[in-house]
Parts: C-alpha cells; structure tokens; sequence
C-alpha cells in the first residue's frame, strides 16, 4: 500500500510527464507508404565523366527559385559513373538536372516536369547542352 505522500508524488510526477511530453502519445506517426523516385540515365561526350550531380526543385515556371533537392531522412540524390536517382517525399511542379564534368563543365537542363510516381529519364550531354526526357511507359508494361 502507498502512503499519501507518495501517491501525490505520483500523480504529481506523472502530470508533468504528460504536460511535457511532445505531442502526447496518440500523435506520433511512422514514415511509411512509398515515396516517389527519379531516375536518370545519363549519356555523356565521349571522354567526359561526370563528378556530381543535383536535381533542382522549382515551385516557379522558369525555376528562378531554383534550389536542390534536400537531404532529409530517406530523401535525397545522388550519381554514380552513368546514372543518377533520387527519392523525395514529394516532387516540386519543375524540375532541372545539373552536372558537374570532369572537364570543369557545369551543365544545366531545361526546365521539365515529372509525370510517372517512379519517372524514369534520359540525360544526353553533347557540347554545353544537357538534355532531359522523361521515357514514359506504355500501358501493360
């Protein structure tokens, strides 16, 4: 049996816990479902390698707001030798691919957007020009 001292500690102490606690239990919330994901195959001059590579993400038609696609817990983008992806939990409206070469070339993409949840793109290099396009799959396949 607990004296009343102790019980009004109790109370007391688990009061606070409640008031402190952030958000209270019924509203924590798990990062489930799938996320949609960009994937770019990338092209390049004969002789060129590329070194990094960022997806810009625009809320305005002429990205004039222009900025990367933010690391954030499973989001984010990355390159390899031939190929570039990404994963976000949500796209902006605009989109534009940049690449950084080997040969000191920093290239730019037209603006596009993005219509597939798992869009699959195709990146050609040829001279200061980088091009996008996004390969839409037929129903069925």
């Amino acid at each position: 049996m607990i004296d009343q001292q102790s019980y009004s500690w109790l109370c007391g102490a688990t009061l606070l816990v409640a008031a402190i606690a952030p958000g209270g239990a019924d509203t924590a919330q798990a990062d489930v479902g799938d996320k949609p994901e960009v994937t770019f195959s990338i092209t390049l001059d004969k002789g060129a390698h590329m070194t990094s590579g960022a997806l810009l993400m625009c809320e305005k038609d002429d990205c004039s707001d222009a900025a990367p696609l933010k690391e954030l817990g499973p989001q984010g983008f990355g390159c390899s030798e031939s190929r570039c992806s990404g994963l976000a939990y949500g796209f902006s409206p605009y989109l534009q691919l940049q690449l950084t070469l080997s040969d000191g070339r920093k290239l730019t993409s037209q603006i596009f957007k993005k219509e597939a949840f798992d869009a699959s793109f195709v990146a050609n290099v040829a001279g200061d020009q980088l091009r996008v396009e996004e390969q839409l799959k037929q129903v069925g396949q």
